[in-house]
């Protein structure tokens, strides 16, 4: 689970990192926002695919 102080500044800094799913992270987060000032949500990582509750955040490569 991760606990996330600031949704407004995670989703900026996401999109910045992940610019091909921009909208998605920032739609996502903007949702977030409204369940308080510190939401909690899964992070999951499922066949190198990551997402954070249902945001997702695209691909990982695997660690070796």
């Amino acid at each position: 689970m991760i606990k996330l102080k600031d949704p407004k500044a995670v989703a900026s800094i996401l999109a910045g990192a992940i610019p091909e799913h921009k909208s998605e992270i920032e739609q996502g987060f903007a949702a977030l926002a409204m369940l308080g000032k510190e939401p909690s949500m899964p992070l999951k990582i499922v066949k190198g695919k990551a997402s954070l509750g249902f945001i997702p955040l695209g691909k990982i490569k695997p660690l070796e």
